[in-house]
């Protein structure tokens, strides 16, 4: 007979667990490719789209923070490491968005801004691949696959 855990034994998944990270990237990335698919389909206007893009990039971004209550409070992959590892991997990223050193002083502001640059890299990787239909199941996984190594890299660097 197979013993159910309680939910206070019940463990939430962590940030320090490598896989738990690629899968947090790989669920925004197929959240962000089903509401492309689906606001082409109902002809939903850009404008709505980047509203909630923004709405889950800032998700995502407490997750990172270590404010989502579903995942456990990392204990390696901590918001100062994630910080830092944001600072040095995307430099010439956050350069390029237009915000001040000043903007990127606040913690929060960075890593939304961070989860939107992923965000808006998931968009360029569609528009890459749509480019050629015919090959996007052969091409389309390990392409995405690169760019959530680079993401995870980037965040779990020592």
């Amino acid at each position: 007979m197979e013993e159910k855990l309680s939910p206070e034994q019940a463990s939430l998944p962590s940030l320090d667990d490598s896989k738990t990270l690629k899968a947090l990237f790989q669920s925004q990335a197929h959240a962000i490719a089903n509401r492309l698919s689906e606001a082409q389909r109902k002809n939903v206007a850009r404008s709505e789209v980047v509203e909630i893009d923004k709405k889950a990039a800032a998700l995502m971004a407490s997750t990172l923070l270590g404010l989502n209550p579903a995942f456990e409070k990392p204990v390696v992959n901590t918001p100062e490491k994630f910080e830092r590892n944001i600072r040095g991997g995307l430099a010439d990223e956050l350069k390029k968005t237009g915000f001040s050193e000043k903007d990127l002083e606040d913690r929060t502001a960075l890593f939304q801004i961070a989860s939107y640059i992923f965000t808006n890299e998931v968009h360029q990787l569609i528009n890459e691949l749509s480019k050629d239909p015919d090959n996007i199941e052969t091409n389309g996984a390990k392409a995405l696959n690169d760019l959530l190594e680079r993401w995870s890299s980037i965040l779990e660097r020592q």
